[in-house]
């Protein structure tokens, strides 16, 4: 039976909270990555906005590039200028409408919000970064990763509720503290979330 290899991501803002994305063969391609990555984190990104880069050396892969087993990569979200996003909306019009005068001037104005209007954009665009970040401190059983430590079987973080049950979600082995290391950065990091948001904290 083939053996399942695996390569490390984490992104940037979630400040090394590595999860693991299984293939078999010796290597899989940059855009397999990123389709992984969008299966498992549920999220509405375009795939365009995501880029991958080695933990160690920077190199960025794109496409077809072959990113060998056991290799650490860093994502990061590139998200594409507003203006992109009209054009690309744009271009997918029928091609067989040819409008016979310029656009609109109003299509190149900015929309005028009310105050009550803005708040409520602000208070959601702040909701959902601070849901990403919680997002991105969560175990793989949805239990935020207090106490987090490292499962030396598989690579992956895990919280202390995990360690207490004895087993790893993610690769179903058993777990104690002989088999587990201490994750203090990704401790600290969901520490200062439960201090900044203690109304997205579950009891």
């Amino acid at each position: 039976m083939a053996t399942r290899s695996v390569v490390m991501y984490h992104f940037e803002i979630s400040k090394k909270v590595n999860k693991r994305i299984q293939f078999y063969g010796k290597s899989i391609t940059a855009s397999e990555v990123i389709g992984e990555i969008l299966k498992q984190r549920k999220d509405s990104f375009d795939r365009d906005e995501l880029h991958i880069f080695d933990v160690q050396t920077g190199h960025e892969y794109v496409g077809s590039d072959p990113i060998t087993k056991n290799t650490y990569l860093c994502v990061k979200r590139l998200p594409r200028s507003a203006r992109q996003m009209v054009m690309k909306k744009i271009r997918k019009i029928d091609s067989s409408i040819k409008p016979t005068k310029p656009l609109p001037i109003t299509l190149e104005q900015p929309i005028v919000l009310t105050e009550e209007q803005i708040a409520k954009k602000k208070a959601e665009e702040e909701k959902k970064k601070i849901g990403n970040e919680k997002n991105s401190l969560l175990c793989e059983c949805g239990n935020l990763l207090k106490g987090a430590v490292i499962c030396l079987n598989c690579g992956d973080t895990i919280c202390e509720k995990c360690l207490e049950k004895g087993v790893c979600p993610s690769c179903n082995e058993e777990v104690n503290e002989d088999n587990t290391s201490p994750k203090q950065e990704v401790r600290d990091c969901v520490e200062e979330f439960i201090k900044k948001y203690p109304d997205f904290v579950e009891n």
